[in-house]
């Protein structure tokens, strides 16, 4: 006998099991990650903090889909220092014509590269090249760190900027620990104003470029017109300006710093430093 249609048994949108799925590659923000459901290809949206829990970088995880609920494993997450990754961000923003967005991101992304560089330089760097001090690795990292982060805490653009650019100038690379909680003593809370002409004539091209770049930027103006004054909507031209002047000055200047996550430079080898 043959079954009619009424006899046959109705579709069931039960979950399907996680290995009827390949690994699903991410878009990839600095906030947030994002999958198409292998399934239904819905557009599933991961906040790192509230969904993923965690935010190191993301390698094989099982997730659900919000919409059929079907499992499946995402992977393909970048490994890039923060300050990169919402560089990309402010680039996404900029195609979706999100300009107060894009500015606020690409601002952000140079504060947190100032943080990088002098967290790479005068914590990281001088704890690999310093192998005749004995110390508890763990301890001083932890407590250099702190004494840095204390240091800059009420530092905003202009003065992190300031700090960034006299370390880069004068080419800081302490050699031993007690050299680098010199250096990190000695940051004021009020650095004085950088002479343009200073960076002129004590670097050389491309590097005088991409400091005089730093030295030069004005995206923290918009920034603070969009946030604290006029809630100021900037529009394409000025946006992809600041954009992208901020995108080719930031990568530039960690390739010559040799920047890397935090991660990486824990355990940098010996002949990168």
């Amino acid at each position: 006998m043959i079954a009619s249609a009424s006899d046959k048994p109705a579709r069931q949108n039960s979950p399907m099991s996680i290995d009827q799925f390949p690994a699903v590659h991410l878009e990839v923000g600095y906030e947030n990650v994002v999958a198409a459901c292998p399934r239904c290809t819905t557009r599933n949206v991961y906040n790192r903090a509230e969904d993923i829990g965690s935010f190191r970088a993301i390698t094989n995880r099982r997730v659900s889909c919000a919409a059929c609920q079907a499992e499946f494993e995402i992977c393909g997450d970048l490994v890039n220092p923060a300050f990169e990754t919402l560089l990309l961000d402010s680039c996404d923003f900029l195609r979706e014509k999100r300009h107060m967005q894009a500015v606020l991101s690409a601002t952000t992304a140079y504060e947190l590269f100032f943080s990088h560089v002098l967290r790479v330089e005068l914590v990281y760097r001088p704890s690999r090249r310093d192998h005749v001090t004995e110390r508890d690795d763990i301890a001083w990292l932890e407590a250099t760190a702190t004494s840095l982060r204390d240091k800059t805490a009420r530092c905003t653009f202009a003065p992190m900027r300031r700090i960034f650019l006299r370390l880069a100038i004068d080419g800081t690379r302490p050699a031993t620990l007690s050299d680098a909680e010199a250096c990190i003593a000695n940051i004021q809370a009020k650095p004085p104003v950088l002479d343009r002409a200073e960076i002129e004539q004590r670097t050389d091209d491309p590097f005088r470029k991409l400091l005089l770049a730093v030295h030069d930027a004005t995206i923290a103006d918009l920034r603070n017109n969009i946030v604290h004054k006029t809630a100021y909507r900037p529009a394409l031209s000025e946006t992809k300006a600041a954009v992208d002047d901020a995108y080719h000055t930031i990568f530039g200047l960690s390739h010559h710093f040799g920047l890397q996550s935090d991660d990486y430079h824990l355990n940098e080898p010996p002949d990168q430093l």
